[in-house]
C-alpha cells in the first residue's frame, strides 16, 4: 500500500508541474492549429492531474495510517479528513455530532453506510461462491465460468463498497464543515472565536470524549464555563427592553 500510495504521489506531482508549465506558454502560438493543440494536450494533463488526485483521496494523508487493504484505507480517509481538519477525533466526535444531523443529511449518510454494507456482505458472498465453485467444477472445464464471473461479480462489489465508503467520507466532511458548532451548542460549550481557539477547544472535548476514568475525565473540563441558551421567554423579554429602549 506504501508503494502505490508514493507511486500515486509522484504522478500527481508530476502531472501538476506539467500542468503550471503549460498554463501560462512564455509566447502566444501564431496559428490556431497550435492553439488548439496546446489546449488538448493541457486538458489531459488536468484529466491525469484530477485522476491522481481522485487516487491519493482514497489514502490517509498519513502513511503511518496506512491498513493493508483498499477499503480500510479509504475509511481511515474518510476519518482523518472530516473532523481532524478542525481538531475533532472524528471517531469520537460523531456519534455526538450525528444525532444532532437535520433528516436529510443524515438519510444520505445511513445511505451510503446501508452500500457500504451491502457491497462488503456480496464482495463476501460472491468470493466464497466462486471458491465452492472452483472445488465443484474443478474437473470440469466447461463450467470454469462460474466461479470466474462469481470471482468478477466478487471484485465488482468490493469496488463498489470503496466508491460508497468515499461518499461516506464526504458526508461526514459536509456534516462537520456545516453542523459541528451545532453540536458545541448542544453540549454547551462556548462558541470559539477564531480557528485556533476552535482547533484547541476540539482538541480538548476530543481527549474528555476518550477519557473512560471519570475522575480522569474531569481534568479536560477544569476552568471550562458552560454557554446555556436563553429560554425563550427571556429572549422575548430582551428583546421588548430593547425595542423600548430604541424608542
Amino acid at each position: 500500500m506504501k508503494e502505490e500510495l508514493s507511486h500515486a504521489r509522484e504522478v500527481a506531482d508530476a502531472v501538476d508541474s506539467a500542468t503550471a508549465d503549460r498554463s501560462s506558454p512564455a509566447q502566444p502560438y501564431p496559428r490556431l492549429e497550435d492553439q488548439i493543440v496546446s489546449q488538448r494536450e493541457f486538458m489531459r494533463y488536468r484529466l491525469r492531474r484530477d485522476r491522481a488526485k481522485r487516487q491519493l483521496d482514497l489514502y490517509p494523508p498519513d502513511e503511518a495510517d496506512l491498513l493493508p487493504t483498499r477499503l480500510g484505507n479509504a475509511l481511515r480517509a474518510g476519518e482523518r479528513r472530516a473532523g481532524e481538519r478542525f481538531g475533532w477525533e472524528t471517531i469520537d466526535a460523531w456519534p455526538r455530532l450525528y444525532v444532532g444531523l437535520p433528516d436529510s443529511l443524515a438519510l444520505a449518510y445511513r445511505s451510503a453506510v446501508d452500500a457500504v454494507d451491502a457491497a462488503a456482505v456480496f464482495c463476501l458472498t460472491f468470493l466464497v461462491v466462486a471458491l465452492l465453485a472452483v472445488a465443484a467444477f474443478w474437473d470440469d472445464l466447461a463450467l470454469w465460468w462460474v466461479p470466474a464471473a462469481a470471482l468478477f461479480l466478487s471484485y465488482a462489489s468490493y469496488r463498489g463498497a470503496i466508491a460508497s465508503t468515499v461518499t461516506q467520507g464526504i458526508l461526514q466532511q459536509v456534516a462537520f464543515d456545516r453542523h459541528r458548532f451545532d453540536m458545541l451548542e448542544a453540549l454547551h460549550q462556548p462558541l470559539p472565536a477564531t480557528p485556533d481557539e476552535e482547533y484547541k477547544q476540539a482538541e480538548m472535548l476530543s481527549a474528555h470524549f476518550q477519557e473512560a476514568n471519570p475522575k480522569d475525565a474531569r481534568t479536560y473540563l477544569a476552568n471550562q464555563r458552560y454557554a446555556h441558551a436563553e429560554p425563550p421567554r427571556a429572549r422575548a423579554i430582551q428583546w421588548l427592553r430593547d425595542r423600548l429602549g430604541a424608542g
